[in-house]
């Protein structure tokens, strides 16, 4: 749950409330390398368990709201799983 943590952190602070999408990765992933990051999205994400859907303030020039400077924020946690984040390592059935 530290990534939910990070994410509502992130958001109470300052101008980056109106940061309307967040995605968080573990320490030993190169943000600045698009594609690795993507890479992490899709192998460690599952969309219900991972993604978080909150609302809060958005920038007055934002048009993409339904509410005048309210608007929907989603983060995304990309982390790797513990055991205690409601994550069980499958192992594959032999065949």
């Amino acid at each position: 749950m530290q990534a939910y943590k990070i994410m509502h952190g992130l958001w109470g602070m300052g101008q980056m409330m109106f940061t309307k999408y967040i995605v968080v990765v573990d320490a030993d992933v190169n943000v600045h390398d698009t594609s690795e990051v993507l890479f992490r999205l899709c192998a460690t994400t599952d969309p219900q368990r991972d993604a978080i859907f909150t609302r809060g303030p958005a920038d007055v020039l934002d048009h993409a709201t339904s509410e005048f400077a309210l608007g929907t924020k989603m983060g995304i946690d990309a982390t790797k799983k513990l055991a205690g984040e409601r994550f069980q390592t499958r192992v594959a059935a032999a065949h």
